[in-house]
């Protein structure tokens, strides 16, 4: 039975942000995720900031699987009878390092799950975990899906 220092539960942006920083310093991180692979459970898209990815993963935007990229900003203030706008657009945002994309969740959860299993994460697809079980030294057990 492989062990590891850090259990990381879902392979999402943020579990797989974690896991990429995790094993980047050197820590033995296990990367679980429910389904079949990375994104399976996800069938939208939304939007990514750049600014978010720049340190995570140093020019993210000549591999990251963009839909297209985010150029305009737009905040509404409503009230219940009247709204105001204010809508910022630039070029400068059409061009590297890009303010931001919009993505396919599938394909992005992969591509970022991807890039924390190159860092030394272990990927555990198709597993739900059970819930730690503490022995000592502390360890967490787990259970695939197939057997809960």
């Amino acid at each position: 039975m492989a062990e590891f220092d850090v259990v990381v539960v879902g392979a999402g942006p943020a579990g797989s942000s974690a896991a990429l920083v995790l094993a980047r310093a050197g820590v033995r991180v296990a990367l679980l995720e429910r389904g079949p692979f990375p994104g399976s459970k996800n069938m939208y898209g939304g939007v990514v900031y750049g600014r978010i990815l720049d340190t995570l993963v140093p020019r993210w935007w000549e591999e990251v699987p963009v839909q297209r990229w985010v150029t305009r900003r737009a905040t509404m203030v409503l009230t219940a009878t009247q709204s105001l706008t204010i809508d910022f657009r630039t070029q400068t945002w059409s061009a590297p390092p890009y303010n931001g994309c919009t993505t396919l969740r599938p394909d992005f959860d992969s591509w970022l799950a991807d890039k924390a299993v190159d860092a030394g994460a272990t990927p555990d697809p198709s597993t739900s975990p059970s819930g730690p079980r503490r022995s000592s030294p502390c360890r967490a057990t787990r259970s695939t899906a197939a057997s809960v």
